[in-house]
C-alpha cells in the first residue's frame, strides 16, 4: 500500500510509548528518554532511537529546544499535533501541560530535575507506579474528585511489604509566603494522599519553605532533592511543624500509610 508523501505511520509499539514518554515528562533530554525506554524494555538499539526521534520531530509530533542542563543536550516537548494525537488512542490529557507554565529555562529545568527523581526511583527497582502531572491535570479538570493541586506526580513506591504513595513537588525557586498560605489551605482538603514530599535544590529554599507550613491533616515533608536522588526512601526528611527532627522518609510514608489503612477500616459510628 502507497501513502501520501509527508505522512507518517505511527507505531503503537514503538512511537507511542516514546510520545506518551515525552508528554509525560513536560521536557526531556534524549538521554531521559532513551533510559526511559531501556527500563521498560522497549528499546536496545540507539541508533534505531536516534532515528525514531528524529523522525517524530520530522513531522511535528514532538519539538526540540537547546538545554543548559546534562551538557546542552537538546531538549524534547510534545507538539499540539502529538498530543492530539495521544488523546485520540485514549491518554488522559485535558490540554492543559507544561507548556502553559512557558517553555522558558527555569521552566525547563524544573522538568529535567522531576525525570531524574523519576528514573531514580525505577533505576532501583522501587517505583510501582507515577502518575505525571499531565494526568493529575486531566482529572483535576475533568472530573469531580481532583486533588487539591496540580502536582508535580504522584508518586506509589514499595515500602518493605507494602505500597505506599505519596505527592511529588519539586520546588526549584520560593513563592511568597501568601502564596504558601494558599496552598497550606488547599492541602487541608486533599482527601486522596496522606504524605507530601517538597523537594528543594538548596537548604536555603528547603529552610524558607518548612516555616511556611504548619501541621495539618496532610503530612508534609521537606528535602533537598540532590540527597532524594541518592538515598531516596532512606533521606531524612523534615516533617512540618515537628522542629528540625529529620526521620527517614520511609519510616513517614510506612506510617502515614498504616494509619490511612486504619482508618479507613474502623467501624462508622452511627448518628
Amino acid at each position: 500500500m502507497r501513502y501520501p508523501k509527508g505522512t507518517i505511520i505511527v507505531s503503537r509499539t514503538r512511537d507511542v510509548p516514546l510520545l506518551e514518554h515525552v508528554l509525560h515528562c513536560g521536557f526531556a533530554t534524549r538521554e531521559q528518554l532513551f533510559e526511559f525506554l531501556q527500563l521498560d524494555r522497549l528499546e536496545r538499539s540507539r541508533p534505531a532511537f536516534e532515528q525514531r526521534v528524529q523522525r517524530l520531530e520530522k513531522h511535528d509530533l514532538i519539538r526540540r529546544q537547546s538545554g543548559l542542563l546534562h551538557g546542552h543536550e537538546w531538549v524534547y516537548s510534545i507538539t499540539p499535533k502529538g498530543a492530539c494525537l495521544l488523546t485520540e488512542m485514549g491518554e488522559l490529557y485535558a490540554g492543559r501541560g507544561v507548556q502553559e507554565q512557558g517553555d522558558g529555562q527555569m521552566i525547563v529545568n524544573h522538568w529535567l530535575e522531576i525525570n531524574e527523581i523519576h528514573l531514580a526511583l525505577r533505576r532501583n527497582n522501587l517505583l510501582v507506579r507515577w502518575t505525571p502531572e499531565s494526568e493529575i491535570r486531566s482529572q483535576n479538570d475533568l472530573t469531580t474528585f481532583g486533588y487539591a493541586k496540580d502536582y508535580d506526580a504522584i508518586v506509589t513506591v514499595k515500602c518493605g511489604d507494602s505500597d505506599c504513595r505519596f505527592a511529588l513537588e519539586y520546588e526549584r525557586s520560593v513563592k511568597t509566603r501568601s502564596k504558601y498560605e494558599d496552598i497550606c489551605r488547599d492541602l487541608d482538603g486533599e482527601f486522596h494522599v496522606s504524605t507530601l514530599l517538597y523537594l528543594s535544590p538548596t537548604y536555603h529554599v528547603l529552610s524558607f519553605m518548612k516555616r511556611c507550613f504548619a501541621p495539618q491533616k496532610l503530612v508534609v515533608c521537606f528535602a533537598v532533592a540532590a540527597e532524594f536522588v541518592e538515598q531516596l526512601l532512606g533521606t531524612a526528611v523534615i516533617v512540618a511543624g515537628q522542629h528540625d527532627c529529620p526521620v527517614p522518609f520511609k519510616e513517614v510514608l510506612m506510617r502515614t500509610t498504616a494509619g490511612k489503612r486504619s482508618a479507613a477500616s474502623a467501624p462508622k459510628q452511627l448518628t
